[in-house]
């Protein structure tokens, strides 16, 4: 029988754990991106700036959350 890995267990405690910080770096290191290359892709923002923002000293803004769900194809829920 088949199941959806969505439906699975670990899929749910997993996503629940997940923070907007832990999607970003997901997100990044699944494309192979550096930091830098990924914000050559936001709009120049500094591999300063995203370490900030994938480490938690840095919150991800409304403005960088709309850029990411554009960049990564996927719902700007998961970055806020």
């Amino acid at each position: 029988e088949w199941t959806f890995a969505k439906d699975t267990d670990f899929y749910k405690t997993t996503k629940a754990k997940m923070k907007p910080k832990d999607y970003v770096r997901t997100y990044r290191e699944t494309r192979g991106w550096t930091q830098s290359e990924l914000g050559e892709k936001l709009g120049d923002l500094t591999r300063q700036r995203i370490s900030d923002i994938e480490s938690g000293r840095r919150p991800v803004s409304i403005d960088i959350a709309k850029k990411l769900a554009a960049v990564f194809n996927t719902a700007i829920e998961n970055f806020i």
